[in-house]
């Protein structure tokens, strides 16, 4: 068994802590021997601390069928690349000419001239992204993960209350 417990308080805020210094946080610091007890069986259990509710966790307690691993929301910044259908633009002596210019231009090997261009039909920019709300992702050809960081779900569900 753990010497360490987890709090999960209802602000979202993780705290890893000693038993002992679980016990001080406790509202009623009588009861800890009910806790500790309740905690061992249980495996996680949820007490009323001075600052307010929360669930407590003491890794390797409890029966290991009813443990539930905690999982925690995560936000990725990611750079992601589309495939949309193009018509390009470019003026060439021949087929093969013109697609070494059309890459260089694009991959900016070399600066395009004034009538080079790009053009998307708006009905495929607007079918990729509508595919991206509805989970079909057929138009993402890459993602890079450029970073990560767990996301707080009380200061966000408060957030939307504003906004609304």
């Amino acid at each position: 068994m753990s010497k360490y417990v987890t709090i999960r308080l209802s602000s979202g805020e993780i705290i890893e802590t000693s038993i002992q210094n679980f016990f001080r946080m406790l509202a009623d610091e009588a009861s800890y021997g009910a806790v500790l007890w309740k905690l061992s069986a249980q495996g996680s259990l949820m007490v009323e601390l001075k600052s307010g509710q929360a669930l407590v966790t003491r890794p390797g307690c409890g029966s290991a069928r009813n443990q539930i691993p905690a999982l925690t929301d995560f936000v990725s910044d990611a750079t992601i690349t589309f495939s949309v259908p193009a018509r390009v633009h470019v003026r060439a002596s021949s087929p093969a000419e013109a697609r070494n210019l059309a890459l260089d231009y694009v991959h900016g090997r070399q600066a395009p001239p004034p009538d080079f261009g790009i053009v998307l039909k708006s009905d495929d920019v607007e079918s990729v992204l509508g595919n991206l709300e509805i989970g079909n992702y057929q138009g993402v050809e890459e993602i890079e993960i450029t970073g990560m960081s767990p996301r707080r779900a009380l200061p966000l569900l408060l957030n939307l209350e504003h906004q609304a």
